[in-house]
């Protein structure tokens, strides 16, 4: 009796078939590019995506020894190094520490999202998923951005859900937050413009450097986020400029701060109101404006440093 065999060819396209991404989806590669995304979004989502990545990465890890580890070429870098050292201090100093031990660990587990670093550089293993974490990236930046300029315009934006999103044009959390993380965004626009993927993948982000640059400077109330930009703008003139001229480099942000002073109402308006409230805060003491806040917060953190270094 002979049992029924199927053709060579036939056997072999459907081994083929069968190991496709198609058929067996990357999670992994997945879940890179959820929480590159996820920076972007709501605070909801960015959780969600952090708690998913590392258990995944934990399952990851507990399984290791059954299977063969594949090659991985982002993750030997001096960050994962320094986060963990950092971690291990932090969480040795409970030991000693005056405060509940409750509150010891709520304060370490805090510090301890710095992890989803490594995790990601132990992830991502090669150009290709790091050129697809990034563009999952800026495809949310691209989203934040249409949403507040929008805003802006007077336009509804249905997926605003920020409660300053129609007196200061954030469209998920703060105009602070917005206004760093879209400084970020344009930085890493430009300085990787090269490795966009397409044939419209560099102007794309190019496109992206516009509208953030400009949605800080005339749109965002954040001071923080124009020092950012200031900063990042100054860092990239000077990486663009000959090597011979790079001493130049300690001139250029006060240049910058020049021109966006004179160049945007908004900026100089914000920075205007920094001399007042500090000097407010110097004659006395009050804590009613953005800047008050801030230096009763060095204040009061500067105390229990002395008392117990």
């Amino acid at each position: 009796m002979t049992s029924f065999s199927m053709p060579n060819n036939a056997a072999c396209l459907l081994h083929r078939l069968s190991s496709m991404s198609v058929f067996r989806p990357d999670v992994r590669l997945l879940l890179v590019c959820l929480i590159a995304a996820s920076v972007g979004l709501p605070i909801a989502i960015i959780s969600l995506s952090k708690a998913v990545l590392l258990l995944f990465a934990l399952g990851a890890l507990l399984t290791l020894r059954r299977r063969p580890a594949p090659t991985m070429q982002l993750n030997v870098t001096a960050t994962s190094t320094a986060i963990l050292l950092a971690l291990g201090v932090l969480a040795l100093s409970i030991a000693w520490s005056d405060a509940p031990l409750p509150e010891a660990l709520d304060a370490w587990v805090k510090h301890a999202k710095l992890l989803v670093i490594p995790v990601l550089l132990w992830l991502i293993r090669s150009e290709r998923d790091a050129k697809l974490a990034l563009m999952s990236f800026m495809g949310a930046q691209a989203l934040l951005l249409l949403g507040s300029w929008l805003l802006r315009l007077g336009v509804p934006v249905p997926w605003a859900t920020s409660r300053m999103a129609l007196t200061h044009y954030a469209v998920f959390s703060s105009y602070l937050d917005q206004a760093i993380m879209s400084s970020v965004a344009a930085a890493l626009c430009w300085h990787l413009r090269h490795f966009a993927p397409g044939r419209w993948g560099r102007q794309f982000m190019l496109l992206i450097v516009m509208l953030a640059i400009g949605n800080v400077l005339f749109v965002m109330h954040g001071r923080t986020g124009h020092v950012v930009l200031i900063a990042l703008v100054s860092l990239a003139i000077m990486w663009e400029l000959p090597k011979s001229y790079r001493l130049l480099g300690s001139v250029i942000p006060f240049v910058v701060v020049a021109a966006v002073m004179l160049g945007s109402p908004m900026v100089r308006e914000r920075m205007m109101a920094v001399t007042q409230e500090f000097n407010s805060y110097a004659e006395t003491g009050g804590t009613n404006s953005s800047s008050g806040e801030r230096l009763n917060y060095w204040s009061r953190s500067a105390e229990p440093i002395t008392q117990h270094p």
